[in-house]
């Protein structure tokens, strides 16, 4: 089932799988910013991660002693979500745990997603409840993928990536995937060039960041996406190597190391939301 909200300038398009963005359509210059997926490719086109970002060490962690199983990127992705409010400008979906979830995630849970439209800026937000005695423990982000070579004519190689301000920063994932702090990547600069080797070692993977803002643009100046990820305390940026788009992750989690799986709680990034407790964090996307 896919639900969709429009405004003026934009139409959002999101099925109940995944409670996952399936189109994200500019209405005045008749253009769509959101990847269509391709199988062949990447089939993908705006996961939300949940309770883990990216992967654990043998897809491991240790919670009160026992061993627990869960698949990269975690299982909500791959869960049908129920609409529990919809507005003319805005959808929200909920997720709670099953008997299957219990199984690799010991925790009850209440995750809403709620998407909102306002003039020409998406607004993605999370909010997760706690509804245990105890700490709940869990990773969140976002991973929407942006449609490149859109205009007749242009490759990849037309676009980049552009920080708001200079940055000084090293990756923090390697090319497996898992957390290895790398060399310096950007040094004071501020764009990333998109290539069809920019992701040949896996995702860009960056915390600590000066900019509130990160801009996806061409060399023609005819596309422009700004993405607020001041909210969040890491950013993954990806594609398959060569293919037409690119992916903005805000993330609140981050990979582990690859060697050793440990405990839940000592998980670096993971969040830690007491018992009967809110978390709520969001990103934006503008479309010029």
């Amino acid at each position: 089932m896919i639900y969709s909200i429009q405004n003026d300038l934009l139409r959002l398009s999101v099925k109940r799988l995944g409670a996952e963005m399936t189109g994200l359509f500019h209405l005045q210059q008749q253009l769509e910013y959101l990847w269509q997926g391709n199988p062949q490719i990447w089939a993908g086109q705006a996961y939300n991660l949940f309770p883990v970002v990216c992967a654990l060490a043998s897809d491991q962690f240790w919670h009160h002693g026992k061993s627990y199983t869960l698949a990269k990127h975690g299982f909500a992705r791959k869960m049908e979500f129920e609409l529990v409010e919809k507005t003319s400008e805005s959808l929200t979906f909920l997720l709670k745990e099953t008997p299957e979830t219990l199984k690799q995630y010991p925790f009850h849970f209440q995750l809403f997603i709620t998407y909102r439209l306002e003039n020409n800026i998406l607004f993605h937000s999370f909010k997760v409840e706690n509804p245990n005695e105890e700490i709940l423990y869990f990773s969140v982000g976002g991973h929407p993928a942006f449609n490149l070579a859109v205009f007749e004519g242009e490759t990849i190689e037309d676009y980049y990536l552009e920080f708001e301000k200079p940055e000084k920063i090293s990756r923090l994932v390697d090319g497996t995937g898992f957390l290895e702090a790398h060399e310096l990547y950007l040094d004071n600069e501020k764009i990333i060039p998109i290539k069809a080797d920019t992701f040949a070692q896996d995702a860009l993977v960056f915390g600590d960041l000066q900019s509130e803002n990160i801009f996806i643009k061409n060399k023609a100046d005819l596309y422009h996406v700004k993405v607020n990820i001041s909210e969040f305390p890491y950013l993954g940026l990806w594609a398959k190597p060569g293919a037409p788009y690119v992916c903005i992750e805000p993330w609140a989690g981050i990979p582990d190391a690859p060697t050793g799986y440990t405990d839940i709680s000592l998980k670096k990034g993971i969040v830690s939301l007491a018992p009967k407790a809110v978390w709520e964090k969001k990103f934006d996307i503008q479309i010029f």
